[in-house]
């Protein structure tokens, strides 16, 4: 799954492709949404019910990841995916609304800004369901549509539906250490691909039009407490894709890693997220002129707060916030993402 492809460039187009750019590794600098998280919680309250069961086996609650990210296809697809199994006949619908921006991007690993494109905005809409197979096996699926704009220079606004992610993820090991937790292990795989022909060479773009194969392991410990602490790899191997001037390039392939803690009180949920991107080689944006062979690496942090909505049965809002501490050939930019909760069951067993 995970975004706008932010392109540095000269005013003039034909400036983009130098004589020396060797067609190989990837590009995209990309301003993504991808949907963030979802908690959701069955908090009705029994008598005598004791600590270990509230929190792990009734609140059921479900961080469905919809952080943003800006490379395309490994990040998107990153914050689909949690540690948390549906359950047979349960699903969960988000609707969720992002802006980001920013005005400093990094060339290589410097830090630097250019005047001929200003601040670059994104503002996403991003649906997201997720569904239990069984009560081991879950399919996930994300749609974002993202706008994109550069507040200097005349460069046309991007906007169009992106790319669909799609999604099994099952649980193959879980462990109960009687009243103390739980270890669950869960892997996934997944494709993304366009949905649409946007342009993916341009200055600034919604994403890379490469259609990418995702493998994510994922290992999460859940305590007594309602408390949590998890970690998640995975590869995204990316197509080649073509662009104008009737160019194949070849976008390199990335894995990524992200450790994720938080847990639930009462009907709250909280967690905080840190994500580390490292593609596989790669050219760095040259003087101001960005191309589909730039690697592409960065870190983020973000935190997620989650509450139901009263007298509201299923409904729920979460808010999102993600920022990026360092990077390579990527934009320095910050993100608030809002999203609307749903969760219903089409069986007749609750989880």
């Amino acid at each position: 799954m995970q975004t706008t492809s932010m392109r540095f460039g000269y005013r003039n187009p034909k400036h983009f492709y130098p004589s020396n750019t060797t067609f190989r590794q990837p590009i995209s600098t990309i301003h993504v949404i991808i949907a963030f998280y979802i908690g959701i919680m069955n908090s009705i309250e029994h008598e005598n019910r004791n600590v270990y069961m509230e929190p792990i086996k009734k609140n059921h609650f479900i961080v469905t990841l919809l952080f943003i990210t800006f490379a395309i296809g490994s990040s998107y697809a990153q914050g689909l995916l949690d540690g948390f199994m549906r359950g047979k006949g349960q699903l969960v619908t988000a609707l969720s609304y992002s802006h980001e921006s920013y005005d400093t991007y990094f060339v290589g690993m410097n830090k630097t800004q250019n005047e001929n494109l200003g601040t670059i905005k994104t503002n996403s809409v991003n649906f997201f369901a997720a569904g239990g197979l069984t009560d081991y096996l879950d399919v996930v699926v994300s749609l974002p549509y993202i706008e994109t704009q550069a507040t200097q220079g005349f460069w046309s606004d991007q906007k169009d539906f992106q790319d669909i992610s799609l999604f099994l993820k099952g649980r193959f090991f879980e462990k109960d250490f009687s009243e103390k937790g739980k270890l669950s292990m869960i892997g996934a795989i997944g494709v993304i691909t366009p949905l649409s022909d946007y342009i993916a060479d341009a200055p600034v773009s919604i994403g890379s039009q490469s259609t990418q194969l995702e493998g994510r392991f994922i290992a999460q410990y859940r305590t007594a407490l309602g408390l949590f602490v998890a970690g998640q790899l995975g590869y995204s191997k990316r197509g080649n894709v073509d662009i104008d001037r009737e160019l194949e390039v070849s976008v390199p392939d990335a894995w990524d890693y992200i450790v994720r803690a938080g847990g639930s009180y009462k009907k709250l949920y909280a967690d905080a997220w840190f994500q580390h991107q490292n593609s596989r080689n790669g050219s760095n944006i040259g003087p101001g002129v960005p191309f589909p062979s730039n690697e592409i690496d960065f870190s983020r942090i973000g935190f997620t707060l989650y509450h139901p909505i009263p007298k509201m049965e299923n409904f729920g809002v979460a808010l999102s916030t993600g920022f990026t501490l360092s990077g390579k050939n990527i934009g320095k930019s910050d993100r608030i993402t809002a999203s609307l909760i749903y969760n219903f069951s089409v069986s007749n067993t609750q989880p």
